[in-house]
């Protein structure tokens, strides 16, 4: 049995339709879903930075750490209107002091899903998940980056991209 450990995943960007804990949520519980299989267990593990991870992974006897990054970026609006959804975040910072929600300072709802927040994504939508695989006690494995761009309103383009992270970390995990 191999026991891989699924970090919160950090969410760099939302665009304003989307909840960034919401988004890094749903990421990771479709990503823990991907990655169960008969002869590996994902586990969810609630530390955010690595040395944390590593003893909480040494703590449930993981074999492996999986760290995931989601940034989801608005697509098309271009002109006045595509400038001014790019400036809101920077606008939001300069007022309140902060990353203004566009970070893991929340924590994501335990119940967050791809069909959950897929019904915010719209047509020309995209999103970028990078993932990287590290073995408990040793250095991470290269980064993986994959990027889904929506056809459709509502169109779940997280559960394609975590099926295909889930494929690539377990190629790797179980390499022997």
């Amino acid at each position: 049995m191999i026991r891989i450990g699924v970090t919160p995943t950090e969410t760099l960007a939302a665009g304003d339709r989307l909840n960034p804990a919401a988004l890094g949520g749903a990421t990771r519980n479709t990503l823990i879903k991907f990655l169960t299989r008969p002869t590996v267990e994902a586990v969810a593990l609630t530390a955010r930075s690595p040395q944390e991870a590593e003893l909480e992974a040494k703590q449930k006897e993981c074999d492996f750490i999986v760290y995931t990054t989601v940034s989801h970026k608005r697509g098309g609006g271009g002109g006045l209107g595509g400038f001014i959804s790019k400036a809101a975040p920077i606008a939001e910072m300069m007022t309140t002091g902060g990353a203004g929600g566009y970070g893991t300072e929340t924590a994501p709802p335990e119940s967050a899903s791809a069909s959950g927040v897929s019904k915010s994504v719209k047509s020309k939508d995209e999103l970028t998940l990078i993932h990287k695989l590290q073995p408990v006690g040793a250095s991470p494995m290269q980064p993986g980056t994959l990027k889904a761009k929506a056809k459709s309103d509502g169109e779940d383009i997280i559960s394609p991209l975590a099926e295909q992270a889930a494929t690539a970390v377990l190629s790797e995990a179980t390499k022997k």
